[in-house]
């Protein structure tokens, strides 16, 4: 799995549920789906690779939000 990806969705995750403000996530949707497409683009990593990388980050940026609050 991408480890760039996983960064990328678990910081969009974290700031969507932490934040609650659109501006703040329409930002790190953005930045995350620029990392993503630049892992594919210049085949640092598969498609699969990034949407598991994805689905990971986004997994633990949920369980991360619940073990805190």
């Amino acid at each position: 799995p991408s480890g760039h990806a996983n960064t990328a969705v678990f910081s969009l995750i974290f700031a969507i549920l932490y934040f609650k403000n659109i501006l703040i996530s329409i930002f790190f949707a953005a930045i995350a789906l620029m990392t993503m497409i630049q892992r594919v683009v210049y085949k640092k990593h598969s498609f699969q690779q990034v949407c598991w990388g994805a689905l990971i980050g986004a997994t633990m940026a949920q369980l991360c939000f619940n073990i805190c609050n």
